[in-house]
């Protein structure tokens, strides 16, 4: 056997030890195959892996458009791990293929679904999607409203009178403003 080397059974089957079927790799491949495989304790398959790294890949995530919070309550992952995963610090071994059919659907199915959860979602006052809070999808729009009126372009109303007027605080009516964690909205 070589040295630093382990073996691995190729048809994943740890009873079939029949020569033909082991094979010597580094541990760093034995990992990777058994992440493949989804022969690992993981919660997550290795398919929805892959679908994971492309959102966190796509231009609508960069944007901001798709927070961490949502693809971590989407997935039932821990947060902290979507930047392990953007940082390529976690899941280093999870490639995309652009030309995975399976894939591609699924990613598409994901952002009509966000579409669909951006008009059921409402935002507490540290800017974080949640259905219990405060703010909803019609007092964002009315926000949106008085911010591109001329009442507030000529400095008539603050951002905070109008934090006031929907009792929540200026930071939120500034991240309103400047498009921060809303969905389909456009820049002020």
């Amino acid at each position: 056997m070589i040295k630093d080397h382990e073996i691995d059974h190729v048809d994943c089957n740890k009873n079939n030890n029949f020569i033909n079927n082991l094979e010597q790799v580094t541990k760093s491949e034995n990992i990777i195959r058994s992440h493949v495989n989804d022969l690992c304790d993981d919660k997550i398959n290795y398919e929805t892996k892959k679908l994971i790294k492309k959102i966190i890949a796509s231009t609508e995530f960069k944007k901001g458009h798709i927070t961490h919070r949502y693809i971590a309550d989407k997935f039932n992952i821990n947060i902290s791990n979507i930047s392990k995963i953007k940082n390529k610090k976690l899941w280093k071994y999870v490639k995309i293929n652009q030309n995975d059919k399976l894939i591609n659907n699924r990613y598409r199915e994901f952002m009509n679904n966000l579409t669909n959860d951006a008009k059921k979602i409402s935002v507490n006052r540290s800017g974080v999607k949640h259905p219990n809070s405060k703010l909803n999808c019609d007092m964002i729009s009315k926000i949106i409203l008085i911010l591109k009126s001329d009442i507030y372009k000529s400095g008539k109303i603050t951002q905070k009178e109008i934090g006031k007027m929907f009792n929540i605080s200026r930071t939120i009516i500034s991240s309103i403003k400047n498009s921060n964690h809303w969905y389909n909205k456009e820049k002020l």
